[in-house]
Protein backbone atom coordinates (compact mmCIF):
# COMPACT_ATOMS: atom_id res chain seq x y z
CA UNK A 1 0.00 0.00 0.00
CA UNK A 2 2.60 2.58 0.97
CA UNK A 3 4.88 1.71 -1.77
CA UNK A 4 1.76 1.89 -4.17
CA UNK A 5 0.88 5.52 -2.63
CA UNK A 6 4.14 6.47 -3.09
CA UNK A 7 4.46 5.76 -6.78
CA UNK A 8 1.02 7.74 -7.10
CA UNK A 9 2.97 10.57 -5.55
CA UNK A 10 5.69 10.85 -8.50
CA UNK A 11 5.39 13.80 -10.49
CA UNK A 12 5.94 14.12 -14.07
CA UNK A 13 9.50 12.81 -15.09
CA UNK A 14 10.05 10.94 -11.94
CA UNK A 15 9.85 7.62 -11.22
CA UNK A 16 10.42 5.49 -8.12
CA UNK A 17 12.93 2.60 -8.04
CA UNK A 18 13.23 0.16 -4.97
CA UNK A 19 16.11 -1.84 -3.89
CA UNK A 20 15.62 -5.63 -2.60
CA UNK A 21 17.50 -8.18 -1.20
CA UNK A 22 16.43 -11.83 -0.61
CA UNK A 23 16.26 -13.60 2.60
CA UNK A 24 20.26 -14.65 3.48
CA UNK A 25 21.62 -17.85 1.91
CA UNK A 26 20.95 -20.41 4.68
CA UNK A 27 22.66 -24.00 4.22
CA UNK A 28 18.63 -25.32 5.23
CA UNK A 29 17.60 -23.42 1.76
CA UNK A 30 17.60 -25.36 -1.98
CA UNK A 31 18.88 -23.24 -4.47
CA UNK A 32 16.07 -22.88 -6.25
CA UNK A 33 13.93 -21.69 -2.74
CA UNK A 34 16.85 -19.31 -2.68
CA UNK A 35 16.67 -18.18 -5.93
CA UNK A 36 13.14 -17.68 -5.81
CA UNK A 37 12.85 -15.77 -3.15
CA UNK A 38 14.99 -12.84 -5.11
CA UNK A 39 12.91 -13.31 -8.18
CA UNK A 40 9.58 -13.35 -6.05
CA UNK A 41 10.30 -10.31 -4.54
CA UNK A 42 11.22 -8.70 -7.50
CA UNK A 43 8.22 -9.57 -8.83
CA UNK A 44 6.32 -7.98 -6.02
CA UNK A 45 7.69 -4.35 -6.65
CA UNK A 46 7.36 -4.66 -10.45
CA UNK A 47 3.33 -5.40 -8.98
CA UNK A 48 3.37 -2.69 -6.82
CA UNK A 49 4.17 -0.09 -10.18
CA UNK A 50 7.77 0.25 -9.66
CA UNK A 51 10.02 1.05 -13.09
CA UNK A 52 13.56 0.45 -12.38
CA UNK A 53 14.20 -2.38 -9.43
CA UNK A 54 17.54 -2.55 -7.82
CA UNK A 55 19.19 -6.07 -6.49
CA UNK A 56 21.34 -5.28 -3.67
CA UNK A 57 23.78 -7.93 -3.89
CA UNK A 58 26.23 -5.94 -1.44
CA UNK A 59 24.51 -4.83 1.35
CA UNK A 60 26.89 -4.15 3.76
CA UNK A 61 24.12 -5.00 6.69
CA UNK A 62 25.49 -8.52 5.43
CA UNK A 63 29.59 -8.47 6.42
CA UNK A 64 32.13 -8.05 3.47
CA UNK A 65 33.17 -11.68 3.81
CA UNK A 66 29.36 -12.77 2.82
CA UNK A 67 28.42 -10.62 -0.05
CA UNK A 68 26.32 -12.46 -2.48
CA UNK A 69 28.38 -10.41 -5.01
CA UNK A 70 31.38 -12.18 -4.45
CA UNK A 71 30.04 -15.41 -5.77
CA UNK A 72 29.40 -14.95 -9.28
CA UNK A 73 27.54 -18.24 -10.22
CA UNK A 74 24.91 -17.05 -7.67
CA UNK A 75 25.06 -13.70 -8.73
CA UNK A 76 24.76 -14.96 -12.52
CA UNK A 77 21.70 -17.26 -11.63
CA UNK A 78 19.23 -15.23 -9.36
CA UNK A 79 20.28 -12.18 -12.13
CA UNK A 80 18.48 -14.56 -14.90
CA UNK A 81 15.87 -15.25 -12.86
CA UNK A 82 14.90 -12.25 -11.59
CA UNK A 83 14.71 -11.00 -15.24
CA UNK A 84 13.00 -14.19 -16.35
CA UNK A 85 10.33 -13.11 -13.77
CA UNK A 86 10.28 -9.09 -14.28
CA UNK A 87 10.18 -9.16 -18.47
CA UNK A 88 11.22 -5.83 -19.38
CA UNK A 89 11.05 -3.92 -15.85
CA UNK A 90 14.40 -2.58 -15.56
CA UNK A 91 17.07 -4.17 -13.50
CA UNK A 92 19.95 -2.18 -11.22
CA UNK A 93 22.69 -4.81 -9.86
CA UNK A 94 24.63 -3.24 -6.55
CA UNK A 95 27.39 -4.89 -6.47
CA UNK A 96 30.51 -4.21 -3.59
CA UNK A 97 33.99 -3.24 -5.01
CA UNK A 98 36.36 -5.88 -5.88
CA UNK A 99 40.25 -5.24 -6.17
CA UNK A 100 40.65 -7.92 -8.94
Amino acid sequence: KDLRESIAHAKPGQLVMCSFEGTKWDPSFTTEDYVNDWANGMQMLKDAGVQVVEANFSCPNEGAAQLLCFDVAKVKMVSEAIKKKIGDTKLVIKIAYFDE
